[in-house]
């Protein structure tokens, strides 16, 4: 996925957890998942984050991006467009990326 439509991807998730929150049909922690769409909003309107910052950010940002990604059918796509990123900062610059907790998607349903 290229940098440009990644960072479409992500906001398009955002909006889609701010959808379920406002129409109150999330199941998660509707708090918690207020503040980190809120603080991600804030960090991708501020900063451009053009070329492959797009990916560190997403490493950065790895489990609180994980929490807010909808349960619905396309689950397993958005993991995967996940997952792929976070591996492209971690190739990128193995120094600066953040670990990649495996474990967690072992533990998803």
């Amino acid at each position: 996925m290229d940098p440009k439509a990644t960072r479409s991807w992500l906001i398009r998730i955002i909006r889609q957890r701010r959808l379920l929150l406002q129409a109150g049909l999330s199941k998660k922690n509707p708090m918690l998942c207020e503040s980190i769409c809120e603080r991600l909003s804030r960090y991708l309107s501020a900063n451009p984050y053009s070329g492959d910052k797009i990916y560190r950010f997403i490493a950065r940002h790895y489990s609180d991006i994980l929490i807010i990604i909808p349960g619905n059918d396309a689950l397993e796509f958005n993991l995967k467009i996940l997952n792929q990123c976070a591996q492209k900062s971690k190739t990128l610059s193995t120094s600066t990326a953040a670990p990649l907790p495996t474990q967690l998607l072992l533990a998803l349903p």
